[in-house]
């Protein structure tokens, strides 16, 4: 990059304010259940995007979780990467995700290597001016956090061990065929855990209509155990079968798309059962952050 385009990245570290709280930061994002998903649900999975021309057309990697809980970090090879997952962060996640991605590249641009602090306080352009709102962005379910080490250099017997114990503790996740944002999770108990698109009311009364009927199931003996909240969406949870893989939940969750696509049209009033069971996933719900 040239001076001029280094001098558009660079984040004013001089000014402070309180970052406004912003209810469903990702809104206006093709890859909003992405980004989400990276954010709350998915132990390590990256996202390989380039940023607007504005700010370099650079590759960067947003991921799930990064070295030292860092917020930000530029791998050996140069790479620029900025994680979800982070111990400090705003009211908007959005604004946390911009100021980290223009950290990592400043940082990348001057040489530096490793963790990048960052302060989520400093000011920041809006994230839909660092990467375009309407590029795809594909998400890819990581096995191990082989991702934070230049794939190209030869690594030392510490810094692998170090990485694959990290990797020990990952929980193990696999996207369901055929229905976005859904993605099973192996824990004590199995789950599948669907990152909807519609937002929270909507899709709270869809699933009431839904439970009331009978008919919230994602499959033969799976289980709906209730919601979590979060960045303005709602993620339901199943829990299923031991043995059920996530190509096993395809052909029901397709059809349960289905039905909630159909519920969500449905602007009649609730009936006292459908508001019942609204009250009853509204008791099981959980705000992540």
């Amino acid at each position: 990059m040239g001076k001029k385009s280094r001098k558009i990245v660079r984040v004013k570290t001089d000014k402070k304010r309180e970052i406004p709280f912003k209810s469903r930061p990702f809104e206006g994002f093709v890859s909003e259940l992405a980004l989400v998903a990276c954010r709350d649900i998915l132990p390590a999975a990256t996202i390989r995007v380039k940023t607007t021309p504005a700010y370099g057309a650079r590759e960067v990697i947003i991921c799930s979780f990064l070295p030292e809980v860092a917020i930000a970090f530029v791998r050996e090879d140069g790479t620029p990467m900025a994680a979800m997952q982070i111990q400090a962060h705003s009211g908007d996640a959005s604004h946390d995700l911009a100021i980290a991605l223009i950290s990592a590249i400043n940082a990348a641009d001057s040489g530096k290597t490793g963790a990048i602090a960052v302060d989520v306080t400093d000011e920041s352009p809006e994230l839909a001016e660092v990467i375009d709102p309407a590029t795809p962005m594909d998400i890819v379910i990581e096995k191990d956090f082989g991702f934070w080490l230049d794939p190209n250099a030869d690594q030392t017997p510490e810094v692998v061990q170090a990485m694959e114990q990290s990797s020990m503790s990952l929980v193990p996740t696999e996207a369901v065929p055929g229905v976005e944002g859904a993605w099973t999770a192996e824990m004590n108990r199995n789950f599948v855990r669907w990152v909807r698109p519609t937002g929270e009311r909507e899709d709270l009364d869809a699933l009431a209509r839904l439970r009331a009927a009978g008919e919230l199931s994602v499959g033969k003996d799976s289980k709906f155990v209730g919601a979590f909240r979060t960045c303005g969406l709602l993620i339901p949870v199943w829990e299923i079968p031991d043995a059920s893989t996530a190509a096993d939940l395809s052909t029901a969750m397709i059809a349960l798309e289905k039905s909630l696509a159909a519920a969500l049209k449905d602007d009649t009033p609730l009936s006292y059962e459908e508001k019942r069971a609204r009250d009853g996933i509204i008791s099981r719900q959980v705000d992540i952050r």
